[in-house]
């Protein structure tokens, strides 16, 4: 997905998924604001999303998220502290953050 620059706004609605792998979306540079609402959302990979510099806002609402894995990836170094915590807190395990 060397391509992809951003997800449909309307990507918040796939309430079932579980799993998402966006590994290597060099020209990904944004989340829509949605994202939060991915209630299910156990493992996200943002591996080497370059161009990727912050999470949206509605992030922290990933109360499912148990795996996050982040390497090479500008947001990670943005990541407000609060939102670690919470992660950290709801047993999520953290790579590259």
């Amino acid at each position: 997905c060397k391509s992809l620059i951003s997800l449909s706004e309307g990507f918040g609605e796939l309430k079932s998924l579980t799993e998402l792998k966006l590994y290597n979306c060099q020209s990904l540079v944004s989340l829509p604001e949605g994202f939060g609402q991915l209630k299910s959302l156990t493992s996200l990979n943002l591996r080497s999303c370059s161009k990727l510099v912050s999470l949206s806002e509605g992030f922290g609402e990933l109360k499912s998220l148990k795996k996050l894995i982040m390497y090479r990836c500008p947001a990670a170094s943005s990541m407000p502290a609060a939102l670690k915590e919470q992660l950290k807190g709801q047993g999520c395990e953290s790579k590259g953050w």
